[in-house]
């Protein structure tokens, strides 16, 4: 018999891939085109000097640049504490995360909205 904590662990991951192929297809059929109207329509009332500040930073987080060095200093601490499990997950998980973006971002190609007031 399963423990309980495996068992919830395989609910929630069978459930977090259901939600992402519900996701995914509803995607594909352009389902989700009056969500992204809305959220674009949002977006453009709360345009502020000080909401672009606080987006471009939040942008700036997921740049290559960011994650590298966040990565780099995670792998030297790793490495400092001789933690070779948490080192090699590292190795995997980083790499791995940025190819599936790349796939999904294929997979998934959508168009840009052209913006009212675009910021780049």
């Amino acid at each position: 018999m399963s423990h309980p904590r495996e068992v919830s662990q395989q609910r929630t991951t069978v459930l977090s891939l259901l939600a992402f192929a519900f996701v995914g297809i509803a995607v594909k059929l352009n389902l989700l085109v009056p969500f992204d109207q809305a959220a674009e329509a949002w977006t453009q009332r709360h345009i502020t000097p000080l909401h672009t500040t606080l987006m471009l930073t939040v942008t700036e987080l997921a740049s290559i640049g960011f994650v590298s060095v966040v990565t780099a200093l995670a792998a030297a601490v790793m490495a400092h504490q001789r933690s070779g499990y948490w080192l090699g997950r590292l190795a995997l998980t980083v790499p791995g995360g940025v190819l599936l973006n790349d796939v999904l971002k294929y997979v998934f190609h959508r168009a840009r909205p052209a913006l009212e007031h675009p910021l780049v």
